[in-house]
């Protein structure tokens, strides 16, 4: 009888925690641009229909270190790049060496690791970051 009780319980957190697990709607297509520094006008970069290629894009996006809170960001340049269909709009920082990301529909703004920075810069461009 315990360790039906107890099957139970454990059965009922994981139902109750995959429920709680934000999903991320996946885009049929994403379209990256990169900002033009001489007319600081957008410029599609990449089209991107490939189902795997967009989760793998919007999960490295989407694995920021948030900071805590809705916030209002507001940065003195446009973005080096957007991400269109998904609202990501990512700042290479001044050490050049990883993204600052704001996911303006939901007034989130952080940092993306190195690592993460690298993987997605690669991914959106095919080149390496700080290159």
């Amino acid at each position: 009888m315990r360790i039906i009780s107890l099957f139970m319980l454990l059965l009922a957190l994981f139902v109750i925690g995959g429920c709680l697990q934000k999903t991320v709607e996946m885009p049929e297509k994403v379209v990256v641009e990169r900002i033009n520094s001489e007319n600081d006008i957008y410029e599609v970069i990449k089209t991107v229909t490939d189902k795997e290629e967009i989760s793998d894009i919007i999960q490295l996006a989407e694995s920021t270190n948030w900071e805590h809170g809705q916030m209002q960001v507001s940065m003195a340049r446009p973005a080096d790049f957007k991400i269109n269909d998904t609202d990501y709009f990512l700042w290479i920082t001044p050490s050049g060496d990883r993204f600052e990301v704001i996911k303006e529909a939901e007034s989130k703004y952080g940092k993306l690791s190195k690592g993460k920075s690298e993987e997605l810069y690669f991914l959106m461009t095919g080149e390496r970051l700080g290159k």
